[in-house]
């Protein structure tokens, strides 16, 4: 068939033919156009491969926390027998340190750390060291060069933090560094930008100060907080903390000290049990078990959360 081009403007005249005066472009337009077909789009090829079958082989416990070293290369998984969805795992944990295939994303296991008094030097049945029992939190520091376990020492009793060394290749050491709190179960950890250290307990929150070395100094413990059982913990970049509870959420600002000051506390919707908060600007998300995802606004001037 025969089209005009854009903007040609063939113009008829009674008899069926253009008029003298005026120029009209003809075009014989190609099969695929003529038959009017749908746009199709030509893909590359690709090189990845996407499977449904992800898991680590050997890797039989359930996870409890999981964190990956800013340069990507490294993987820590912080795992335990029991499955309890208020993270409150029992008996002893096991932190795995994983290299990882910043192509494939391909994880392979490269120490196994264990519960244990003393080090038999036999790497192959994990590395011994205290303070993996009922661990529930590892975390990497703001420099990536520091990594921090709480848990309990073989005998029960107080939890402890407990540093690593983050070596060159990833690997970990642990330090001689040992820091003893309270007897109540550490839910989670989180760490600032600026170098500090926090950590949540029942109704009480931990703060410390991570110094060059890694070293820990206490920068404030403040217990009977608005929230009676404290279950995530987030911090922002402004160094502000977030501690959501049973039906709580609490909002505190970072001094330079690394100390706390209550900013806000709302209550009323956050749910009995939240599994996570994230952070964006002055909007917080918090997933607040049965009640779903709650999106909320804090207003820094007026100091109030809204939804």
């Amino acid at each position: 068939w025969l089209a005009a081009a854009a903007g040609a403007g063939l113009v008829t005249t009674a008899g069926g033919g253009p008029t003298p005066d005026h120029k009209g472009t003809l075009r014989v337009a190609p099969p695929a156009e003529a038959a009017n077909s749908a746009p199709a789009f030509d893909i590359d090829g690709s090189d990845l491969t996407y499977t449904s079958d992800g898991r680590i082989n050997g890797f039989d416990q359930y996870v409890y926390s999981v964190e990956v070293s800013d340069d990507g290369y490294t993987v820590i998984v912080l795992g335990n027998g029991t499955n309890n969805h208020t993270v409150s795992p029992a008996g002893n944990s096991t932190l795995s340190v994983f290299t990882r295939n910043p192509n494939t994303g391909e994880l392979t296991l490269v120490q196994r750390f264990v519960q244990g008094a003393v080090n038999d030097v036999n790497d192959a049945n994990g590395i011994e060291i205290q303070g993996l029992l009922s661990a529930a939190s590892a975390v990497y520091s703001a420099d990536g060069k520091h990594v921090y376990l709480v848990g309990q020492k073989a005998a029960g009793g107080n939890y402890f933090l407990t540093a690593f060394n983050v070596n060159a290749d990833g690997t970990l050491t642990a330090s001689s560094q040992s820091v003893e709190l309270g007897s109540v179960q550490i839910k989670q950890l989180v760490t600032s930008q600026d170098g500090h250290l926090y950590g949540i307990a029942g109704n009480t929150l931990y703060a410390y100060g991570i110094g060059v070395n890694g070293e820990l100094t206490v920068s404030g413990v403040y217990d009977n907080q608005p929230f009676s059982t404290a279950s995530t913990i987030e911090v922002d970049a402004l160094g502000r903390v977030f501690v959501a509870g049973t039906n709580t959420l609490t909002i505190y600002a970072a001094n330079p000290d690394g100390s706390l000051t209550q900013l806000v506390t709302r209550t009323g919707d956050v749910g009995n049990f939240a599994r996570s908060i994230a952070v964006s600007g002055d909007y917080i998300y918090v997933s607040a078990g049965t009640n779903g995802i709650l999106t909320l606004r804090f207003d820094p001037i007026a100091k109030t959360v809204t939804e």
